[in-house]
């Protein structure tokens, strides 16, 4: 059986922004830019220990292939009853033919700045386990935008 997922109220965009600020000092001393752009109000049922490990494994890709003094950019928006959540890097991209690959365990996309290969792997599980989904668009030359997307909380009706 699946495990069960804790069912809380997590706010992505103060996750994010708690991430990118713990990430901060360490893309000053590497001369990147770190910008977040997120709406408030950004509302999803499950567990912050998890979704905050999505944020943590795809800005440690997006530092890992984004050279000194690149731009990682980490939105988070409301589309109509999902949040959809997205970290952009200025990486080398990589061929369209990797994108599946990617979300295996130890795959790896035909890049020299190879990780562990499991960051991926484990962001899709946990998206997954909190009923979203994940994507990747990538050019090559242009960068990698990893989004994903989860149902919004229900609106409590208690003010």
């Amino acid at each position: 059986s699946a495990e069960s997922l804790p069912n809380e109220d997590v706010d992505l965009t103060s996750l994010a922004r708690e991430v990118c600020e713990f990430l901060e000092p360490v893309a000053a001393e590497q001369n990147r830019v770190l910008a977040i752009s997120a709406e408030e109000s950004t509302l999803v049922r499950g567990s912050s220990k998890l979704l905050k490990r999505v944020f943590i494994n795809l800005l440690d890709n997006a530092f890992r292939h984004t050279a000194m003094g690149g731009r990682i950019d980490v939105g988070v928006s409301r589309c109509g009853t999902s949040i959809r959540a997205s970290v952009r890097d200025e990486g080398p991209g990589f061929t369209p033919n990797d994108p599946d690959l990617l979300f295996r365990r130890f795959g790896h996309g035909s890049s020299a700045h190879a990780g562990a290969g499991l960051g991926l792997a484990i962001c899709q599980e946990i998206v997954r386990k909190h009923r979203g989904r994940i994507e990747i668009a990538t050019a090559a030359e242009t960068g990698t935008t990893v989004s994903f997307e989860l149902p919004a909380a229900p609106q409590s009706a208690a003010a």
